[in-house]
């Protein structure tokens, strides 16, 4: 049986000859018990639709459902079974998935199934549209005999019917009837004859009606283009206001578990049924209006039933409303749908007369498929006037229709009717024999009368998850590597089962290859999460090598390394650095120190591990509003093997203890820690975030810009901000400040958060390593960039479920996003070292940069076999402000003279962040230093002759 037949509409133009190409991805494997259907492609009108539009044709059931597509970009995520509640095995129904969602297949010539034949044996083709029939539109009022007289009528003007529908809904009908003519089996295209037909129909409908009533006849030619004819059932039905009757819907609140109680006290308070009728559930809809979001959300709990989805979105894009992000899932037999709409016009603001006509569309795109009566299975030898006498009969015997779907396959016709009896005051079922018996004589056949209707369907019986299968489905991610797509970029797209910071540890990976994400587009509220990610080099380049696009592959797609794929350990990115997939050095200890920026504290460190016979194998350093956090990756000089010896680790972090006394007052912070290299390991830059926290970065300074006002006045406003609190002055450069805002939603249990900045590198791994590291789960977000500004806007909620912030509570979160954009921003003069590696590289160096009043504001230092690299940033530490002019070149040979030729020195910075300004050093300052900097150093020789044996 077809399913769907054309409406004709002048204006459209075909889909195929505009929509940009979809990627779709059938999966079976992530989950056990059905098939996830993924799409995602540039985003435009009416997408949503279409998609469901052809998963329900093929009668699929879906359980659960992720949409995101607030942007550019959407993703969406479908969970869907056949109605025996078994996954989608058949090969020509994957193939026809594909080819009747993604397009581009069909430009390219793919030749995949026309049609297929559905678990119910239905017929299903790519272009299910009777493209050589008329379509005779009907729609009326619900009275006995006037469906019947349609019928006949047409059997009288020798038209044949090959399909039709019938819907029924709160005494409204509509009817869709596809016909030709009888004789040559053609459609009728007399333009004379079209219009005596469309004549005779409304003389049917005014003998019917009162004056006034509604009602509507239309007869369309075969050449207009199309329409779904279900979505056209629809229209039909709320142009003629049928949600304009019975009691309204009941609103969406307390528990959903509560819906059943709440309906049966519904059915019994209007009317709907006795103690003796089944109860059927009408639908709870709710409609609030986000202003601050410029927004609706949108909420429908009802019974589950096939097709679901398909009518509720059909009735929203109807009304012009677009939906762009939204959640479907299923709890038993009750089925909840949360939609976040806005309305083409851009308005959403809407009265109470608007509000309530949307509830009201909303409940009746809800209820008008469901069918009541009693269901007849219909299978018998085609045969002229089949449908025409078979209304007679229904007629003479007081029935009526509630429901009709009947086509014809080759000479058999089939279909699908639900009686009732008109002569009733309630739906009932209990028709006697002797009517049916009258029916089934007339028609003859295969007949089956099925006295248990289909008003509430419940969903498949689901299997239950084991241990197993739970933890099996957590570690897999789907990831696409996409560069069709978008022209200036590569697109990063991950889907899979949600779990605990999947989102830092993607953005991570893409971090440390020194991609630039431009944009993203974050949706992980339920289950399932659903990010892409546009991304390039730092040329501006794609993605073309295929070890960075394996590795991306290996290092985000965990499933894949289950599988035993052999990718990449380590690959080479654009900047010549060597990043690998367990990029952690496991073989070394690690030194974390933070302590108050004050000239000599790390020169020391750096001394006091060479005399310890420590090599430092890789390490970095950050700096920020005056405090300074380092981690060094140390292993024996002689060796080259981890330090295993407790006592000698006890005894160096005791030695980098009494350093940081001998520079530090009473009460200010100072930490130090070594860890073994066979401790639990975190990334480095994350390390830092949290040190640098823990140390009240973020606590010193003007606090951060509100996020309010025209985005591209930033600079502006940044300007004035750095005049009022002291930044600089003419002759220096003025170096903007993040803006940050958060807005706590309490009707969503969550807060907004935004941010906007300089554009920069690794700009949302600190951000996301801020919000994370303060127990923020993000669900939801996006984040653009406009020349050289970068927005980011995040939903999240709490882990403790607490989004009530007070005050102060409030600006410390702030602070700390604040603080996480500027931590990176190196500034100071940037020397680019590469030497031959030898011991005491670096504690000479530091030496240097002591003897000439010079401090590291940032550094990162490694080794590659026999050769030493590192970037440092250094700054003038006798200089109240930060400028590299201010450095002399005799201080620079210096340091060449000490390092060796192989050093580049850069002028023009990367800081696009000021930190705030350094004190300046008066002479009681300086000679009590010179004081505290003696008695560390004879503290160190008592205890270096204590070690020595």
């Amino acid at each position: 049986m077809a399913h769907g037949y054309p409406y004709f509409d002048s204006d459209y133009i075909p889909a195929s000859e505009y929509i940009p190409p979809l990627r779709v991805c059938i999966d079976n494997d992530t989950c056990d018990e059905c098939t996830l259907v993924k799409v995602d492609g540039a985003n435009r009108r009416n997408i949503l639709l279409k998609m469901v539009q052809v998963l329900s044709d093929l009668d699929l059931i879906i359980s659960k459902s992720y949409i995101s597509s607030d942007g550019d970009w959407f993703m969406d995520v479908f969970h869907v079974t056949d109605l025996q509640g078994h996954k989608l095995r058949d090969p020509s129904i994957i193939q026809y998935i594909q080819q009747a969602l993604d397009i581009a297949q069909k430009q390219k010539g793919s030749s995949g199934p026309a049609q297929v034949k559905i678990c119910n044996g239905n017929i299903v083709g790519v272009d299910h549209f009777t493209s050589d029939y008329n379509a005779l539109e009907v729609a009326f009022i619900d009275r006995p005999g006037i469906l019947s007289e349609i019928v006949t009528m047409l059997f009288e003007l020798s038209c044949a019917m090959d399909s039709g529908e019938v819907w029924a809904h709160n005494g409204h009908v509509a009817c869709i009837l596809y016909i030709k003519e009888q004789g040559t089996g053609l459609p009728i295209l007399d333009r004379t004859r079209l219009i005596y037909l469309g004549d005779y129909m409304a003389s049917i409908m005014e003998a019917h009606h009162f004056p006034g009533e509604l009602w509507g006849v239309r007869v369309r030619s075969p050449t207009a283009c199309r329409i779904h004819t279900e979505r056209r059932l629809h229209q039909m039905l709320q142009q003629y206001k049928d949600y304009d009757i019975g009691p309204p819907p009941l609103p969406v609140e307390g528990d959903q578990l509560s819906l059943a109680i709440t309906i049966m006290e519904a059915n019994k308070r209007f009317g709907h049924g006795n103690a003796s009728n089944r109860v059927v559930s009408r639908p709870q809809v709710s409609v609030e209006s986000w202003r601050e979001r410029d927004c609706l959300v949108v909420n429908v709990r009802s019974s589950d039933r096939p097709k679901l989805m398909f009518d509720t979105v059909c009735a929203l894009t109807d009304l012009d409303y677009d939906v762009f992000h939204g959640s479907i899932n299923t709890d038993g037999s009750v089925a909840i749908q949360e939609y976040f709409v806005r309305q083409m016009n851009e308005c959403t603001s809407l009265n109470e007369m608007e509000r309530q006509s949307l509830v009201r569309s909303l409940a009746a795109a809800v209820e008008r498929r469901m069918s009541q009566g009693l269901k007849v299975e219909v299978r018998t030898l085609n045969h002229r006037g089949l449908l025409s006498n078979m209304s007679r009969v229904l007629r003479e015997n007081s029935l009526s229709l509630d429901k009709a779907l009947f086509s014809k396959e080759e000479d058999i016709a089939v279909g699908t009717f639900y009686i009732i009896d008109s002569s009733s005051s309630t739906i009932e079922t209990n028709i006697d024999q002797q009517r049916l018996e009258a029916l089934r004589n007339e028609i003859g056949g295969d007949i089956v009368f099925e006295k248990k209707n289909d008003c509430s369907i419940k969903s498949p019986v689901r299997r239950r998850w084991n241990l197993f299968s739970m933890f099996y489905t957590l570690g897999r991610s789907l990831v696409c590597i996409d560069n069709d797509t978008c022209d200036e970029c590569t697109l990063v797209k991950v889907d899979g089962a949600n779990r605990r910071n999947i989102l830092l540890k993607m953005v991570q990976v893409l971090s440390d290859l020194d991609l630039i994400i431009s944009k993203s587009y974050i949706s992980s509220d339920g289950d399932w999460f659903m990010d892409v990610f546009h991304v390039t080099e730092l040329q501006g380049h794609k993605l073309r090598d295929p070890s960075i696009i394996q590795y991306i592959q290996q290092s985000l797609g965990i499933a894949q390394r289950q599988k035993g794929s052999s990718g990449p350990a380590q690959v080479k990115i654009c900047n010549g650095n060597v990043v690998g997939v367990d990029h952690f050095t496991s073989d070394c200890n690690a030194l974390e120190v933070t302590f108050l920026d004050r000239p000599g504290i790390l020169c020391e460190v750096v001394t006091v591990l060479f005399k310890l016979s420590c090599t430092m194998d890789s390490g970095e350093v950050w700096a920020h509003n005056g405090r300074v956090a380092c981690i060094l990756y140390i292993k024996e000089q002689d060796t080259g093997l981890p330090i295993l010896d407790r006592t000698r680790l006890i005894y160096l972090g005791d030695d980098m203890a009494s350093i940081m006394e001998a520079h530090h007052f009473p009460g200010e912070l100072w930490g130090v820690r070594v860890r073994s290299p066979t401790a639990c390991r975190i990334h480095t830059e994350r390390r830092l975030h949290q040190m640098l926290q823990q140390c009240k970065d973020y606590d010193i300074g003007p606090p951060p810009l509100p996020v309010e006002g025209d985005q591209m006045s930033l600079a502006i406003t940044i300007m004035e901000a750095n005049k009022r609190f002291g930044y600089g002055n003419a002759s220096n450069k003025v170096v903007s400040r993040p803006q940050v805002s958060v807005e706590s939603w309490r009707e969503r249990d969550c807060l907004v958060v935004n941010v906007r900045s300089s554009d920069r590198p690794k700009l949302m791994f600190d951000t996301m390593c801020a919000l994370t590291d303060l127990d923020y789960d993000v669900f939801h977000g996006s984040i653009n960039t406009d020349g050289s500004v970068a927005i980011q806007e995040y939903f999240v909620r709490q882990m403790n479920e607490s989004t009530l912030l007070n005050e102060m509570e409030r600006q410390r979160l702030v602070r700390n996003l604040a603080a996480a954009v500027e931590r990176r921003m190196s500034q100071g003069l940037k020397v680019e070292v590469r030497t031959l590696n030898r011991h005491g590289l670096l504690s000479n160096m530091s030496r240097v940069l002591r003897e000439n009043s010079l401090s590291v504001d940032k550094a990162l230092f490694s080794k590659e076999e026999d050769t030493a690299i590192g970037t440092f940033y250094i700054t003038d530490s006798s200089s109240s402000t930060i400028d590299t002019n201010n450095i002399d070149q005799q201080r620079l040979e210096a340091l060449r003279n000490e390092i060796g030729e192989d050093i580049v020195f850069e002028k023009n910075n990367d800081c696009s962040i000021k930190s705030p300004i350094r004190r300046r050093w008066n002479l009681f300052s300086m000679f009590y230093n010179l004081g505290r900097n003696l008695w560390t150093h004879i503290k160190r020789l008592f205890c270096n002759i204590s070690f020595i044996r």
